[in-house]
C-alpha cells in the first residue's frame, strides 16, 4: 500500500488514540476497534467520527464556526436548546475526544460533551495548541454554561480542565457544579517544567517512549506520515507542559473530586496535594487498574454514577 494511502487511512481513523500520555507510556496496545493491519493500515474504522451520545450527526463544520466566521475551540457541539446538565471531558496528552466514545450516560440525567482540541481528531488540520493557559482561556470562552455542568479531565486533561475552571472564574462566568481531576499530580508538584522532550525528532520521541515502555508498535515507525502524526500530537502537549507555570490564584470555587487508580504510578501524595489549591475538596475515589483505568467499562460506569450524584 502506498504511504499516502496509509496516511489517509490513519487520518480517517483518528490515530491520535495511539499517543499515550506525557505522564505515562502511550496506551498503544491499540484499543479494540483501532488495530494496525498486517499491511500497515488500520484494520477497522469503527472509531471514525465517534464521540459521545449527544454528538450531532450533521452540520459539524457549521458548528465549528462562531457568528462572525471564526473557528471555535470546541467543535461538533450543539450549544443551543439543551436542558440536561453536561459533563465536559478533557483527554490525556496526545489523546482526543474519541477517548470518550464508549461513555454512555443514558438514564443518568446528564449528557457527555468531549472537548475537541486543535490538531487532532475532527480538528486534525488545525494548528495544535502551544500555550496551555491560552488554550484554557479559549475553551472557557466557548463553553456553554447556561445549564448546570461539570468538567472531567484525565492526566494532562486534568490540568487543562483545572485551568479552564480558573479562566471561567476570572471571566466572571458561572462555575461548574464539580471538577473531576483524574490521575495527575497537583500543579505545585508538577514535574515537567522546562523539560525539552518536545524538541526530540519524531523518531527519537517515540523510540524514547518505546525504550522505556515498549508500548509503540513497530508498524508506527515504518511510515513517516504515521510517525509524524503520532509524535506531533504528543509533542504539542509536551510543549505546553514544558512552558506551563503554576500560579496559586485564583482558587476554584467549585467542588473538586480526585480520581486515582490503584496500580497507577502517580504518587498518591502528589495527587492528594490538589487539596491545597481548591476551596472545596471532595473525596478521593480509587479505581482498579493502571493509568488508563477508564478504558474499563466497569470503571466508566462507576465514574458516571458518581457524576450523576454530583448534579
Amino acid at each position: 500500500m502506498a504511504v499516502k494511502q496509509i496516511a489517509r487511512c490513519c487520518k480517517e481513523s483518528d490515530p491520535d488514540r495511539l499517543a499515550g500520555d506525557v505522564h505515562h507510556p502511550p496506551a498503544v496496545d491499540l484499543p479494540p476497534g483501532l488495530r494496525l493491519g498486517s499491511r500497515g493500515c488500520w484494520a477497522s474504522s469503527a472509531l471514525i467520527g465517534r464521540s459521545a451520545p449527544n454528538r450531532p450527526t450533521a452540520g459539524v463544520e457549521s458548528e465549528r464556526r462562531g457568528g462572525n466566521g471564526e473557528k471555535v475551540v470546541i467543535s461538533a457541539i450543539v450549544k443551543a436548546g439543551r436542558t440536561l446538565p453536561q459533563l465536559y471531558c478533557f483527554p490525556h496528552a496526545g489523546g482526543s475526544a474519541s477517548e470518550f466514545s464508549g461513555w454512555a450516560p443514558e438514564g443518568r440525567g446528564f449528557g457527555i460533551v468531549p472537548v475537541h482540541l486543535p490538531g487532532r481528531g475532527l480538528r486534525l488540520g488545525e494548528p495544535a495548541g502551544d500555550d496551555l493557559l491560552a488554550l484554557a482561556e479559549q475553551i472557557a470562552a466557548e463553553l456553554d454554561v447556561a445549564a448546570p455542568y461539570a468538567l472531567f479531565g484525565h492526566s494532562f486533561g486534568a490540568l487543562l480542565a483545572y485551568e479552564v475552571v480558573r479562566a471561567l472564574q476570572a471571566a466572571g462566568r458561572p462555575a461548574p457544579v464539580c471538577l473531576w481531576l483524574s490521575a495527575f499530580p497537583s500543579p505545585d508538584r508538577y514535574p515537567y517544567a522546562d523539560q525539552d522532550v518536545h524538541l526530540l525528532s519524531d523518531q527519537e520521541l517515540l523510540r524514547s517512549l518505546n525504550a522505556d515502555f515498549g508500548a509503540i508498535p513497530e508498524e508506527v515507525f515504518e511510515y513517516p506520515e504515521l510517525t509524524a502524526m503520532v509524535a506531533g500530537q504528543l509533542r504539542s502537549d509536551y510543549r505546553m507542559l514544558a512552558g506551563y507555570r503554576f500560579q496559586r490564584d485564583p482558587v476554584p470555587d467549585c467542588a473538586v473530586h480526585l480520581l486515582a487508580a490503584a496500580d497507577d504510578t502517580v504518587d498518591p501524595e502528589e495527587l492528594l496535594a490538589w487539596g491545597n489549591h481548591v476551596r472545596v475538596a471532595g473525596v478521593t475515589t480509587t479505581f482498579s487498574g493502571g493509568h488508563f483505568y477508564l478504558r474499563d467499562q466497569e470503571n466508566v460506569a462507576r465514574l458516571l454514577g458518581l457524576v450523576a450524584q454530583s448534579f
